[in-house]
C-alpha cells in the first residue's frame, strides 16, 4: 500500500484595487483653434490599480470631441473634457475646460480704387478674409470712415 495521501482545500481571494483617484496633465481651461488637436495623459492612483480602465466624454461633442485623451476641436465654443473611472467601484472622475476659438485668418484682401476721403466722409469697400476656420467668410463689406482731417502742409 501506497503512503498515505493527505489533501485539503484552500480558498483564495484575490483582493481588488479600486481606483483612489484620476488625474490629467492639464490644470485650467487650455484653448485650441477649431480643427486643432491636443493630447491629455490620464494617470489613476494607485497605478496598479486592479481595473485602471477609464473613460473621456465632452459635454459639448459638437464643439470638441475626445477619443482615448485625444481633443479634436470641431466648432467655437466651450465644452469640458470629463475623465471619469470606468469601473463600479469608483465614482471618481476630472474634467478640463476647452475653449475652442476661430482660426487666425491667413490673408484679408481690400477690394476697390484709391480714393482720398474728406473728414467725416464715407466709402463702401469689399474686403475678401481667406482660411478663417471652418467659417470662411468672403465678400465682408465695410466702411472706412476718415476721422482726421488731412494735413494741409
Amino acid at each position: 500500500m501506497a503512503g498515505n495521501v493527505t489533501s485539503e482545500k484552500f480558498t483564495v481571494t484575490v483582493a481588488s484595487r479600486p481606483i483612489t483617484s484620476v488625474t490629467v496633465d492639464k490644470e485650467g481651461p487650455t484653448s485650441l483653434y477649431v480643427g486643432g488637436t491636443e493630447i491629455l495623459i490620464a494617470t489613476v492612483n494607485p497605478s496598479n490599480a486592479t481595473d485602471p480602465k477609464i473613460d473621456w466624454s465632452s459635454s459639448q461633442p459638437e464643439v470638441a470631441k475626445v477619443e482615448n485623451g485625444t481633443i479634436t476641436a470641431l466648432s467655437i465654443g466651450t465644452t469640458e473634457i470629463i475623465v471619469r473611472v470606468s469601473n463600479a467601484a469608483s465614482s471618481e472622475s476630472t474634467t478640463v475646460t476647452v475653449n475652442v476659438v476661430a482660426t487666425p485668418a491667413e490673408s484679408l484682401t481690400i477690394l476697390g480704387e484709391k480714393h482720398n476721403l474728406k473728414v467725416t466722409e464715407e466709402l463702401q469697400l469689399t474686403a475678401t478674409v481667406s482660411k478663417v476656420s471652418t467659417l470662411l467668410i468672403q465678400k465682408m463689406p465695410m466702411t472706412l470712415r476718415s476721422l482726421k482731417k488731412a494735413s494741409t502742409s
